[in-house]
């Protein structure tokens, strides 16, 4: 059985842009937004399964999905996690000028907010695995919602994220360019799930693989990803 605790550190190729579950394309920025966002189901062990929401219903023709959220949930700066940021995440996703690579996923698809803590869907056609797009973390509406379009992919939010995952940003490293060499993250003690075994986890961004090798060789690291065979052996 696992312990809690320790630290993991884990090298990277490439540098994060958009840790934005909105606009993350990269490996970078998609394993950073799934630490630090949340969505209202997430997988795990290869199943589907709750995150944000404590129950949900399909309608008997499969076009309606009907969301209830888990009581007092929070983003990691204390504000309130209300069914109108998941409707702004969504809209923001569907907007064309954003050009989100998630937009195929909800196209066609209404979202609506009857209340404060229940969040609905209506698609125009059945479609089985709609569950698995409702894994998409939510964004807060309070700090992207005076974001214009046109700023969207330039806010220090899409390398500072707030979100309401298991993990937040402690820290982040910058050379004296002020490009970030390393994240610093730590379990978020108000996390409303299952606390993560690993309390720390530091993500250090290399330009090529020589160059992670050499610091995993060196012991900077503990983990890489991507090795090629010959780099393995």
């Amino acid at each position: 059985v696992p312990a809690y605790g320790g630290a993991l550190r884990e090298g990277v190729i490439g540098l994060p842009r958009t840790i934005n579950p909105i606009l993350a394309t990269s490996d970078v920025d998609k394993d950073l937004s799934a630490l630090v966002y949340s969505g209202l189901m997430k997988y795990e062990n290869g199943k589907i399964i709750p995150d944000l929401v404590q129950s949900y219903k399909v309608s008997a023709d499969g076009l309606t999905y009907t969301f209830k959220l888990k009581p007092r949930l929070r983003f990691q700066d204390g504000t309130p996690l209300t069914s109108e940021d998941i409707l702004f995440t969504i809209q923001k996703i569907q907007d064309p000028a954003l050009k989100s690579p998630r937009a195929a996923d909800w196209a066609n698809i209404a979202v609506s907010a009857p209340s404060a803590t229940e969040v609905q869907f209506a698609l125009k056609q059945p479609y089985g695995p709609f569950l698995s797009n409702t894994t998409i973390g939510i964004v807060p509406k309070h700090i992207w919602g005076d974001v214009s379009d046109e700023q969207f992919i330039f806010s220090q939010y899409n390398i500072e994220p707030i979100g309401s995952g298991p993990y937040r940003i402690d820290s982040v490293d910058r050379d004296g360019d002020g490009i970030p060499t390393r994240y610093q993250l730590s379990s978020w003690r108000s996390y409303y799930g299952t606390d993560p075994f690993i309390y720390a986890v530091s993500f250090n961004f290399f330009e090529d693989g020589t160059e992670a090798l050499a610091a995993l060789d060196r012991g900077d690291i503990d983990s890489l990803a991507a090795l090629s065979p010959d780099a393995a052996e």
